[in-house]
């Protein structure tokens, strides 16, 4: 069986978002990265109420940083430490709303609009838009239960680099206990002083940046699980997870390609301040639910017997 090319994946994109099924698309692309979005917002507003307050809390977290069971722990690194964990406890906080809030809807929404993608392929008409679908018919217990073990299963991925986020965490919070030791509003901290404090942060950022990448490897090893969970409704939520990973086995390097194709496209978008990625969004999920069905056809050819040799019909002496 010959496997489809990237070319015919995005010709038969474009004809499953024809006959009218434009607007659809877009409703349907749409609702998972508006909700991002939305909480971003609102995850950036909550950092820019806790930016202000800091002046009033440095004062206090210095102090709580001195007392004397970190200091007899630690001789001379207990305010860097209280500090350094006052900024991981912010990090960590916001990094389990992130988790908290993919588990509970980013994800159920990820694979309503895969649903309705995988719908559209064929020749008939699709069922109008129903981003929610994962929330209705007795579903979202079951797709909280595969987000959660998506989530558990990207966990171990990100140690790395969470080790080089806690060690440049406690270096910049011993710089800037050395070099600003009565804190002050950021604002009034001189540029070369607070150049001096962010140093060490700013050193680690590449090796921070290499240490995501196997972050970045597993999640395309689970790329699948969405459309798994959208199109096999009567797979337990461990199952979903296991045949993810088995269409996704050695066709991480197809799925990354297939990804950097529609590079140019949003590079368009960007162009114009963002504004075009919202057009082009339906015809990138349509790309990709096609790759999801290159990689169900590539299964089944692979689990399919091999024929058996004829019979040439001599006889054996």
């Amino acid at each position: 069986m010959r496997t489809p090319t990237r070319r015919e994946l995005k010709a038969h994109a474009l004809l499953s978002l024809s006959r009218g099924r434009y607007g659809a698309a877009l409703a349907s692309a749409l609702a998972p990265p508006l909700a991002r979005l939305a909480f971003l917002a609102a995850l950036a507003g909550a950092v820019r109420l806790l930016a202000r307050a800091l002046p009033w809390l440095l004062p206090a977290a210095v102090p709580w940083a001195s007392a004397s069971w970190l200091e007899a722990l630690a001789p001379g690194l207990a305010a860097p430490l209280g500090l350094a964990a006052a900024a991981l406890s912010v990090v960590a906080s916001a990094a389990a709303l992130a988790a908290a809030f993919s588990i509970l809807v980013a994800q159920p929404l990820d694979a309503g609009r895969a649903a309705w993608f995988l719908a559209a392929r064929g020749d008939a008409a699709p069922p109008p838009p129903d981003p929610f679908r994962a929330f209705r018919g007795g579903r979202y217990a079951r797709h909280l239960r595969i987000a959660a073990r998506r989530t558990a299963a990207m966990l171990p991925s990100f140690v790395p680099a969470a080790i080089i986020a806690v060690l440049a965490a406690v270096i910049t919070a011993s710089r800037f206990t050395t070099t600003i030791p009565h804190p002050v509003p950021i604002g009034d901290v001189p540029p070369e002083s607070l150049a001096g404090v962010l140093q060490p942060f700013l050193t680690v950022v590449p090796a921070f940046l290499a240490a995501l990448v196997p972050a970045g490897i597993r999640a395309y090893e689970l790329r699948p699980v969405a459309w798994v969970a959208a199109e096999r409704d009567d797979l337990p939520p461990a199952d979903v997870l296991s045949e993810a990973e088995r269409l996704a086995r050695g066709r991480r390097t197809d799925l990354v390609l297939l990804d950097l194709s529609l590079a140019g496209w949003i590079a368009a978008s960007l162009l114009v301040c963002g504004l075009g990625l919202p057009f082009v969004a339906p015809y990138m999920e349509a790309v990709r639910a096609e790759g999801h069905a290159r990689l169900l056809a590539e299964r089944a050819a692979q689990a399919a017997p091999s024929p058996r040799p004829a019979e040439d019909g001599r006889g054996r002496g």
